[in-house]
């Protein structure tokens, strides 16, 4: 909603909302959870589901980067690890 963009002082209204999480995954072990919506992936803004791909493919692997999410209408910033998985 856009009062909440602008209660948390965002640029836009885009994100990318987390359905599922697997138990176990990279995802789960950073403390993403159903229903975070990503809006900025390293600093940069995220507005669809391809940049976050796209922005995630840059990253080179065995580092960590910095994921803001709205959780309970607040801002969260979550610490992950990129890697690859089986």
């Amino acid at each position: 909603p856009r009062g909440l963009v602008r209660r948390l002082d965002l640029l836009g209204v885009s994100g990318v909302q987390v359905n599922d999480i697997v138990p176990g995954s990279v995802a789960a072990e950073a403390g993403l959870q159903s229903g975070d919506v990503i809006v900025e992936f390293a600093g940069r803004i995220v507005e669809s589901t391809d940049d976050l791909h796209r922005l995630l493919a840059a990253v080179p692997i065995q580092s960590a980067v910095t994921l803001t999410v709205i959780r309970d209408d607040q801002l969260t910033e979550l610490s992950v690890p990129v890697r690859l998985t089986s």
